[in-house]
């Protein structure tokens, strides 16, 4: 289920972040909107900073969405899911006969986001070998292809997001200085869902309107269900985004509701998770569960 949420995303990620930054209504968020209208106009890099689910790729996209670069790609690219020799490819692209398998030249998502927005997710992740190229192309605007002399410009404005404290890693000579404050011009913290508990609802009820057209089902959450879900999530035993539910915390945090419905958790929480990803398996438990109480 965890690889067919990922791939949920992927695909309808750009139809489904303007309805989800609407909902991001709550009076924790209102300085982070203010904060995306005015830097969009911008060309500079933005650093985005949150726990692990807080919606940081919805700022993004939102970020994107309200620039002047909307009419072109916005890609991302997740520096943790790539070994290094991986994630240069991917970023830079390279030539035929670069390495082992390269049987055909490939650009990268700098030349595909040309004019364009990239994300780079889980920026903390990247080898410091790769950091160093980053802050090249920052700095001059041009990269080359892994096993290519050709010398590409690029214009793309760069978002990076992280859920690590970059300070302590600069400190442990993990991500360089310089590469840091190249990024950090405008850095926009998010706050995690325990502090935004009001949103909790509509996100649930976005999903499951999203599940019935989906699964062609007309289920409705009872109120009171739902606000027992919602305060179960943000109990105070609750420690971040809504993050990893098959911890026991986190699984004790949903129990309320998942026992509810008559569905295990384990059907719907075997990985890494967070505040859109909570949402997304609630109403999909609630809609695809074969038997539902109600009362």
């Amino acid at each position: 289920m965890a690889e067919g949420f990922t791939r949920h995303l992927d695909e309808e990620s750009t139809s489904m972040s303007e309805p989800l930054m609407n909902l991001c209504s709550s009076s924790k968020m209102q300085p982070i909107r203010d904060l995306i209208s005015k830097v969009a106009t911008t060309n500079t890099t933005v650093l985005l900073r949150g726990e692990s689910g807080v919606g940081k790729e919805v700022v993004a996209r939102a970020i994107h969405k309200a620039s002047p670069r909307n009419g072109k790609q916005f890609l991302k690219v997740n520096c943790a899911a790539l070994p290094g020799e991986l994630l240069e490819s991917e970023l830079f692209g390279h030539e035929k006969g670069a390495f082992t398998g390269a049987y055909r030249q490939k650009p990268g998502k700098f030349e595909a986001a040309h004019q364009g927005t990239l994300l780079l997710d889980e920026i903390g992740e990247m080898p410091l070998r790769l950091q160093a190229k980053l802050l090249h192309v920052l700095q001059d605007g041009e990269f080359s292809r892994v096993g290519g002399e050709k010398i590409i410009d690029t214009d793309v404005r760069l978002i990076a997001a992280t859920n690590r404290d970059l300070e302590a890693s600069m400190r442990a000579h993990q991500f360089r200085e310089d590469l840091y404050y190249r990024l950090n011009v405008i850095e926009i913290r998010i706050p995690p869902l325990r502090e935004r508990r009001e949103e909790i609802a509509s996100l649930v009820d976005f999903f499951l309107r999203k599940f019935n057209a989906q699964y062609g089902r007309a289920v409705e959450i009872p109120p009171r269900t739902c606000w027992s879900c919602t305060s179960a999530a943000v109990s105070p035993g609750f420690a971040g985004a809504g993050s990893e539910p098959q911890h026991p915390a986190k699984r004790r945090s949903a129990s309320g509701f998942l026992i509810m419905i008559n569905y295990s958790p384990e059907s719907v929480a075997p990985a890494d998770s967070g505040l859109y990803r909570d949402a997304f398996r609630i109403a999909s438990a609630w809609v695809r569960s074969p038997v539902r109480q109600r009362s």
